[in-house]
């Protein structure tokens, strides 16, 4: 009986690590970007101010730099990402965008699409954010 919490303690501390170095990981992807291309990815391209019309996220511009190119590669960034061109792309989950303590996968489906979910955003609206720098990020794992 008491040996149960105690290897429940040790797996969710073992999870809180993995969470963090996901975390880590995504940080590195992000300055890999900048370096790169001088600026940090977009929380998201839109045509019009509807979510339906997005064309990508900033999570795919990270694809390449996380050892998904393959996947980044199929992603059509001249459709939406509900376009039939990005489903296979749009459902694939990738390890790295959950965080253990939270779940180790899962997809959901919106409209008939099916999406990988993710623990982690990116946030499209940085306009009131006065810190002296064009381009501001904030990451952070979900509660």
């Amino acid at each position: 009986g008491l040996l149960l919490p105690a290897v429940q303690k040790v797996r969710e501390a073992a999870n809180r690590m993995k969470c963090q170095n996901n975390l880590k990981q995504l940080g590195l992807a992000l300055h890999n970007h900048h370096d790169q291309n001088d600026y940090l990815p977009p929380g998201g391209i839109l045509d019009t101010t509807f979510t339906w019309d997005t064309k990508r996220t900033g999570f795919v511009d990270l694809l390449p730099h996380i050892e998904q190119g393959n996947l980044a590669n199929i992603y059509d960034r001249n459709q939406t990402w509900s376009h039939p061109n990005n489903r296979t792309a749009v459902g694939t989950q990738i390890p790295l965008f959950f965080c253990p303590s939270n779940r180790s996968g899962g997809t959901f489906t919106y409209n008939s699409i099916t999406i990988a979910a993710t623990d982690y955003a990116f946030n499209a609206g940085m306009d009131s954010v006065i810190d002296g720098l064009h381009d501001s990020i904030c990451a952070r794992s979900a509660p």
